[in-house]
């Protein structure tokens, strides 16, 4: 019956509408507005699907960036893996080069896999920071190397070619990325390579004069070990298995996007050294199985560690990305 009452009303409501009587409108209203309980009640439910999904899509993102930045460090190991076969060793990090100037790893590992001018690396490099060899009387990336004429053409042909290919893509000048285009006392003008987790928008001008824009993460470091060392955070750090003042350097300049300092450097107990907390058991870089007892060893004491900031562009943390684990 009640069900009867309801069809007759909407029929009397429709009769009304027909005929533009006031009642018949005001019905049709209240018939098709939505009450502010309703209204309430679905904007509450939006904002929690909105809640659920927006932390897990981010999750998802930050997986995705992740398994990026593992497969550009599998990428780059491959490239290592073909310097070593060249060479027989694996490129330095010292901080310092046979002149005792100042540079950093991450620098000589891009110089191995590009050349210091992304023309190739050239096969009688010494790594030095200005690209001449160790007398001073030869440059090997000199900056008007034509290809057109005779030592421009003996200088290419003693190049090897780009290891990582597709590679410089990831390859950005430290005075490009450094917070303030400040490179201290590192020579900015060199390259680096960077991680997958964009940071910062970088502008670059062309030797013509051409600006282009670009993104860029934060530069990845590059511990190479000491093969012949049986200590990991004893003794005076150069001769560590892995020296952690290879990237000192970079590491005092802080973040690229705010210039804060790095926990890598601050919560090692000295202020401005890169150290303690770079051997410290908290780390990742320290291998938990081995438990002998005042005996610590890394990951990989035979080969080399390459170090992501992550996303929050923050090396010494705990979303850091390595080559291990």
């Amino acid at each position: 019956m009640n069900t009867n009452i309801h069809k007759l009303n909407n029929i009397l409501c429709d009769l009304c509408v027909l005929c533009g009587s006031k009642k018949g409108r005001q019905m049709e209203t209240r018939r098709k507005a939505f009450t502010i309980v309703e209204i309430l009640t679905v904007i509450t439910i939006i904002a929690l699907l909105v809640g659920i999904l927006i932390p897990a899509i981010t999750k998802v993102r930050m997986m995705v960036k992740e398994m990026q930045q593992k497969a550009q460090f599998n990428t780059i190991t491959l490239a290592i893996g073909a310097f070593k076969n060249d060479f027989g060793y694996y490129p330095p990090s010292f901080s310092r080069d046979s002149r005792n100037e100042i540079c950093c790893g991450s620098q000589r590992l891009a110089e191995a896999m590009f050349g210091q001018d992304l023309l190739g690396f050239h096969r009688k490099s010494t790594f030095n920071r200005d690209g001449w060899n160790d007398d001073h009387t030869e440059e090997w990336y000199p900056a008007n190397l034509a290809p057109t004429t005779t030592a421009g053409k003996n200088n290419l042909a003693q190049r090897k070619p780009i290891y990582l290919e597709n590679g410089t893509k990831y390859a950005f000048k430290l005075q490009d990325v450094a917070y303030q285009n400040n490179p201290g006392q590192l020579r900015g003008d060199l390259y680096l390579m960077c991680d997958e987790f964009v940071t910062k928008d970088v502008t670059i001008t062309s030797p013509s004069g051409t600006t282009t824009r670009s993104r860029a993460g934060t530069p990845i470091l590059y511990y190479r070990a000491d093969t012949n060392s049986k200590v990991f955070d004893t003794g005076p750090v150069r001769d560590r298995i892995y020296n952690s003042d290879d990237n000192v350097w970079l590491l005092r300049l802080g973040r690229i996007d705010n210039g804060e300092p790095h926990t890598l450097v601050t919560n090692d107990g000295t202020a401005g050294q890169g150290g303690l907390y770079f051997y410290d058991e908290d780390y990742k870089i320290v291998d938990p199985k081995v438990t002998t007892v005042n005996m610590k060893r890394p990951y990989r004491p035979d080969s080399y560690l390459l170090i992501s900031a992550g996303a929050d562009g923050e090396y010494g943390t705990v979303d850091d990305i390595t080559n291990f684990e």
